[in-house]
């Protein structure tokens, strides 16, 4: 279900969560330039952090990049580690990509040799030498504190390094992750919402499943009795 009002009415309440000190600081996740340069314009208090998925082979847009180098708001990139590819499904419903294609990709793997760092701190350094923050995520506790150590680390890519990692943007389409109409998530504000539309696709699914099995039934008692 979609949300009530539009997202400057909520930022409002966000707003006002601040003023009362219930909120130290606000921010917006998957909003595209355009509509952060719009709630920048109504907002009395700016984002603080403007937060978007982007990996090697998901940039982060370029208008997005440049309105947060123009104004106090930080970009903030998660999902840098390339999980994200490993949600999306194949025609027969398998993983399209069962573990991350980014941490296995032959030029990443080949910095990381070339460095000494490891594949996730090769994906950390390319977006924190771009002046972003990141968010790191895995299913594996370890691999996040490991990416996190690393990211501190002194060791950084040269120009050649950032160079190689730049031509693997658009390596693989995205709509192999995005499933779906990205109008359901873009411009929502305070959680991951492209978890909860995937959670209302598969439930949406689930219920057109039971609805084709239901009216099979009925055709079959139809049947039955004439």
């Amino acid at each position: 279900m979609r949300p009530l009002g539009s997202f400057v009415d909520a930022w409002r309440g966000l707003e006002e969560a601040v003023k009362q000190g219930l909120l130290r600081s606000i921010g917006v996740t998957n909003f595209d330039a355009q509509q952060l340069e719009e709630l920048i314009a109504a907002a009395k208090i700016l984002p603080a952090v403007a937060g978007v998925w982007a990996d090697a082979f998901h940039p982060v847009p370029r208008a997005l990049q440049k309105l947060c180098r123009t104004t106090a708001v930080q970009l903030q990139v998660f999902g840098i580690l390339g999980f994200e590819w490993s949600q999306g499904r194949g025609r027969k419903g398998k993983l399209a990509h069962p573990t991350s294609p980014v941490l296995e990709h032959r030029d990443v793997r080949a910095i990381a040799r070339s460095t000494g760092l490891s594949a996730p701190d090769v994906c950390a350094k390319f977006f924190l030498q771009q002046g972003m923050a990141i968010i790191i995520s895995s299913r594996r506790p370890e691999r996040v504190r490991r990416a996190l150590a690393g990211a501190a680390d002194a060791r950084s890519l040269d120009d050649a390094d950032m160079a190689t990692l730049q031509d693997l943007q658009g390596f693989l389409d995205s709509s192999l992750h995005i499933q779906a109409s990205p109008d359901f998530y873009r411009g929502m504000i305070g959680f991951d919402t492209y978890e909860l539309h995937l959670g209302c696709s598969q439930r949406h699914f689930s219920i057109r499943l039971l609805l084709i099995l239901l009216l099979f039934v009925v055709v079959l008692f139809l049947l039955f009795l004439f």
